[in-house]
């Protein structure tokens, strides 16, 4: 059941949006939708990549099947619940919301999970946020829209993945979570091969031949270590892949926090090849994530 948790903070929150352009180029997935409209709406900014989701959340009246497909599978797999930290449902570049109440809810509900809502700010398993609701994600950003990172096939290519890796599509019990978690930790861990041996336990059987085959090129990572207001403190930890086979250079970021020796994901995204956090910033959590 589907708890709306709320409570007041005076926790000083930090909102950052994702820095970086995201490409979309790669066919839409096909759904069947019984949905009135046009897409994509050049004047919106959107590509036949954006569809037929861009076109469903306008329509909104229930979750694709697709998705609910993919989250019967996913609710059930303990992984993918411990996996993954906290994200806030806010962008500060287009000062919104970007996933709509309603989606948020009803994929929350879907995943066995809860709503938690602090300050009027909804934050919700980073995962979940990250992948199906950036899917189902209409808010037109500074950066473009939140679900090209998944439909437009540049992390996939650039890795030399095959086509859709990254996609929306169930496969068996494969789905878009499951392989983002699997890839992103790899990421993540690879300074940690004891970790990363018993995760991949856990997550291969949900993961690809090819993802769990993927030789990572050197990887460069940058460590923030951030003061807790509860006490003690996070790493927050951003690593940068080479999209080797990337025409343009570009690099997959990585985001995770480490707190007591336990890493958890955030996001990840693929960033231009320029890509370079502003020098002087003040250590906070980026890319929406949510410490307590």
């Amino acid at each position: 059941m589907l708890r709306v948790m709320r409570k007041s903070s005076s926790s000083l929150i930090w909102f950052v949006g994702a820095a970086g352009v995201f490409w979309s180029c790669a066919h839409p997935t096909p759904l069947s939708l019984a949905t009135e409209g046009r897409c994509p709406m050049a004047e919106l900014g959107e590509t036949e990549s954006d569809c037929p989701w861009a076109l469903w959340v306008r329509n909104f009246s229930s979750l694709p099947g697709s998705i609910v497909q993919s989250l019967e599978l996913d609710a059930k797999d303990p992984a993918l619940h411990e996996a993954w930290g906290l994200s806030l449902n806010f962008d500060a570049g287009a000062r919104a919301e970007i996933v709509s109440r309603p989606i948020l809810q009803a994929l929350a509900r879907e995943f066995r999970t809860d709503l938690t809502e602090v300050d009027g700010v909804t934050h919700q398993h980073a995962g979940l946020i990250h992948t199906y609701g950036y899917l189902l994600s209409n808010l037109r950003t500074p950066f473009g829209y939140k679900r090209a990172r998944w439909v437009s096939g540049t992390v996939d290519r650039g890795l030399g993945l095959p086509a859709e890796t990254l996609g929306p599509a169930v496969r068996g019990s494969s789905t878009l979570l499951s392989r983002a978690t699997y890839l992103f930790l790899k990421v993540a861990l690879h300074q940690d091969p004891g970790a990363w041996k018993a995760w991949r336990r856990r997550l291969l059987e949900r993961a690809t031949p090819e993802l769990d085959g993927l030789s990572l090129p050197k990887i460069s990572r940058k460590i923030e270590r951030y003061p807790l207001q509860s006490g003690g403190f996070a790493d927050l930890i951003t690593d940068l892949v080479p999209l080797e086979r990337d025409p343009a250079g570009r690099r997959l970021l990585v985001y995770s926090v480490r707190r007591a020796g336990r890493v958890q994901l955030i996001t990840g995204f693929p960033v231009e090849a320029s890509f370079e956090e502003r020098p002087g910033n003040p250590v906070r959590p980026r890319y929406n994530a949510w410490l307590e």
